[in-house]
């Protein structure tokens, strides 16, 4: 490669021809009206959703000069309310990434090459036909986030015969629901802003996901409430806490247990809540004794004086004290034990007395959504010879 020598005299011609074309075209760098163009540029607010997780956050698309400008959260969902994690961010930088896959994608050889929607559909179809004609619906299963496509995808399946349709959700939240519901009936949600007592076991909201709860929780120690997180690590939401207990992975239900087991022993529960609202309680009663603290703490590793110190702070401003529903991690579907985790947690909380109660937890009602029916009806299973 030839060496580029730059002398006094090149440099001088050079900067005197850049200087002439400057001449020519005195708009094309004009930085001073660049400036103040980009500046006056008229903004487009679009509202949206995220999709940088499950949570799906309200948030405000600004568009200027045709371009994604900034993003802000949305305050009156509830999900952020207003609030966006550095998932949410990092969107204006994934828009616009070079490698952002924006066609389907078709493997030829080692590389994949973009096609049409219209090429993959049909693709796809033809695929699906051949494996249904060839080996039965059964060989065929969907695998997908149940959100928001849940309703198509199951009347995708159930066209084509085959019972087999995944979600992420035996992974994730599956137990935790199926404990809920087994033994309050429905999924709770947190009145957390109006709590003076907030227990957090193996969850993580200051992390990123829920962060319209970390500002609930932010607005109840404002006024007084006291903050516990139950979690192996030290989190983001532990830095928030008054009292960080760094349990043993995995022994949320002992710990859970000598709690139930204090609050029984000791009177602690809401009496009249429990015999109004509740059946089982001396089936409870009678099998709890087998779980005092003293056992819990050669489990979870948690000191029983701290067991009981906690299940009485909490029982002296019930209702207005809970144990946060859970999410997956302890209630997921990590371990053996986690629906019985959850369930333990819908006991503890019952005992406090505090369902649908302020500053406990609560069956929220939602909007009541429209069916497909009658413009899209549900189409007729699909009949095959094994």
């Amino acid at each position: 490669m030839k060496d580029l020598k730059i002398t006094r005299r090149n440099f001088l011609k050079a900067a005197a021809a850049g200087a002439g074309v400057l001449s020519l075209t005195p708009d094309l760098l004009d930085f001073k009206k660049w400036a103040h163009a980009s500046t006056d540029a008229p903004v487009t607010l679009v509202p949206t959703i995220c999709n940088g997780c499950g949570n799906r956050c309200g948030i405000f698309a600004y568009v200027k000069n045709g371009r994604l400008w900034k993003i802000e959260g949305n305050p009156e969902a509830n999900g952020n309310l207003g609030v966006i994690c550095p998932k949410g961010h990092g969107y204006l930088h994934d828009l616009y990434n070079p490698d952002r896959i924006k066609s389907p994608l078709k493997r030829v050889g080692n590389n994949f090459e973009p096609i049409s929607w219209e090429q993959a559909y049909k693709e796809i179809s033809q695929k699906i036909n051949l494996i249904l004609m060839d080996k039965g619906p059964q060989s065929i299963f969907w695998v997908n986030y149940p959100q928001p496509n849940h309703p198509y995808a199951l009347r995708l399946m159930h066209s084509l015969g085959s019972p087999h349709y995944f979600t992420h959700g035996s992974t994730c939240y599956t137990a935790r629901n199926a404990g809920w519901v087994a033994t309050v009936g429905e999924l709770p949600s947190n009145d957390l802003s109006n709590a003076q007592y907030i227990m957090i076991i193996g969850r993580n909201p200051a992390g990123g996901i829920d962060l319209g709860q970390v500002k609930s929780i932010v607005k109840a120690k404002e006024k007084g409430a006291r903050l516990v997180v139950v979690d192996p690590r030290h989190s983001e939401t532990a830095i928030l806490a008054d009292e960080w207990l760094p349990i043993k992975p995995g022994t949320d239900l002992a710990f859970l247990l000598a709690m139930i087991n204090v609050m029984v022993k000791e009177d602690l529960y809401d009496k009249k809540f429990v015999q109004g609202k509740t059946i089982g309680f001396k089936q409870l009663g009678d099998e709890i004794v087998n779980y005092p603290p003293e056992w819990a703490e050669k489990v979870c590793e948690i000191p029983a004086k701290a067991i009981v110190r906690i299940t009485r702070e909490m029982a002296q401003v019930k209702p207005k004290a809970l144990i946060h529903r859970g999410y997956h991690g302890a209630f997921g579907a990590q371990y053996l034990n986690s629906f019985q985790t959850a369930r333990a947690v819908a006991i503890a909380n019952t005992l406090l007395g505090n369902i649908n109660q302020k500053g406990g937890i609560y069956f929220a009602q939602s909007a009541k959504l429209g069916e497909l029916q009658p413009k899209h009806p549900a189409p007729i299973s699909r009949r095959w010879e094994s």
